[in-house]
């Protein structure tokens, strides 16, 4: 009686032990994650461009429009263009601006970025232009590469983070299993009994079959056991948990599964 508690109790301890653990491991991969992912948050750049104009002219214009920008890009030395855009500057409906003034971008719909002017004459303008009539500094094209390299390092450190801790999790797992009873027999799968009841039944047919073999008779009554639903067959090397010896048998849970059962103490093989 006395062996009995104590394995019971060793086996509960055994449980906490393995969902303390479990908890410890959860939260350190999050917090791992979490300190990688911050180095991934760097704000990103604003990245600065340079702006360009149309051939045949030495200033460009922003429209107040995607439509009147891309029709400015595409026709700006058409006789009837032309002559457009100037009217609209004359009337103080366009903003110009000087080739290599700087923008940043605020948004972009199809072939035209709306931008804002941060150098020259129409410092603080916005207005759309074709976006081929942008190009990225090397200033920002160097912070943006720095950038890129970092998020990189960046990802690579959570990745490893997150191998890490599975590896680690994996390891425990298999520790935990190693310590738990299993189901053991001759063969490939091991027939365990759904109750005590059927596990008294069982035993009756295995020491028929030590006394007269295991021929037909024993194995019609073995079929009957399983067709009426009073044993079951399970893969030997189940890892048993809340194993708990009773006389001749060990009611269990099937590790993961939570199917449980009732063993003959002979298919049991304690760690």
């Amino acid at each position: 009686m006395l062996a009995r508690s104590s394995r019971r109790i060793s086996n509960t301890c055994a449980d906490l032990r393995h969902m303390l653990y479990n908890l410890v491991v959860a939260m350190r991969s999050l917090l791992l994650v979490f300190i990688c992912s911050c180095l991934g948050w760097a704000q990103k750049p604003e990245l600065e461009y340079r702006l360009l104009a149309r051939e045949k002219w030495n200033f460009w214009v922003l429209s107040p429009s995607v439509r009147e920008a891309v029709s400015n890009c595409t026709y700006p030395n058409d006789k009837d263009g032309r002559s457009f855009i100037e009217d609209k500057i004359k009337k103080g409906e366009y903003f110009t601006y000087k080739p290599g003034d700087r923008a940043i971008f605020v948004e972009g719909q199809g072939d035209a970025w709306r931008v804002k002017v941060i150098g020259g004459e129409s410092r603080g303008r916005e207005g759309w232009v074709c976006y081929v009539l942008m190009e990225v500094t090397e200033e920002s094209a160097a912070a943006l590469a720095r950038f890129q390299e970092a998020a990189h390092i960046a990802e690579g450190k959570k990745l490893a983070a997150r191998k890490k801790a599975a590896e680690e999790a994996q390891r425990k797992e298999l520790a935990y299993i190693n310590s738990l009873p299993r189901l053991t027999g001759q063969g490939e799968s091991v027939m365990v009994a759904t109750s005590m009841d059927c596990a008294r039944d069982l035993q009756s047919i295995i020491d028929l079959g030590r006394r007269n073999g295991t021929g037909i008779e024993f194995r019609k009554k073995m079929l009957e056991l399983v067709t009426l639903g009073c044993g079951t067959r399970m893969e030997t090397g189940t890892p048993m948990v809340d194993a708990k010896k009773n006389g001749p048998f060990v009611t269990f849970k099937a590790y993961k599964s939570g199917k449980e059962g009732v063993a003959l103490s002979e298919n049991v093989r304690w760690p």
